[in-house]
């Protein structure tokens, strides 16, 4: 069995396990009336893998697209803070391993953003992250 060759959101989840202590993640569509957590996707724009000269053993640097979307029923001050929260973590984000990955650069945008609520009054904040990250030899 091959080494993997992107960072996969089951990494980024599993990082943000051990910076976020008692909250719920998935990587399945959120239900509207599901508990607060917060869930991992792919980014809406595929990024195309690069490979240098010399094949896949050469090339160390790959970027990645992700979506954040924070679930929090109930209090939009809670689900706000806990937006900037995770928005902060991706924004200082530097030299961080992940999996058998390091994220160099780490790009989350200027800050959440507010999905619409829906009609049970369920607030959701959206956050768009760039990444980019290098295989740990």
């Amino acid at each position: 069995m091959g080494c993997k060759r992107v960072l996969a959101l089951t990494d980024i989840r599993d990082w943000l396990k051990n910076k976020l202590v008692g909250v719920e993640f998935t990587l399945a569509p959120i239900s509207v009336d599901g508990p607060r957590c917060i869930g991992l996707y792919d980014g809406k724009e595929p990024v195309v893998e690069r490979v240098c000269l010399g094949g896949l053993a050469q090339t160390h640097y790959q970027h990645r697209k992700i979506v954040i979307c924070v679930h929090w029923p109930g209090s939009p001050i809670e689900a706000q803070e806990k937006a900037t929260e995770v928005h902060r973590l991706f924004l200082e984000l530097i030299k961080e391993p992940m999996g058998n990955y390091r994220v160099v650069r780490s790009n989350p945008g200027g800050q959440p953003l507010i999905a619409p609520q829906s009609q049970n009054g369920e607030c959701e904040y959206v956050i768009n992250i760039e990444l980019d990250y290098e295989r740990m030899v």
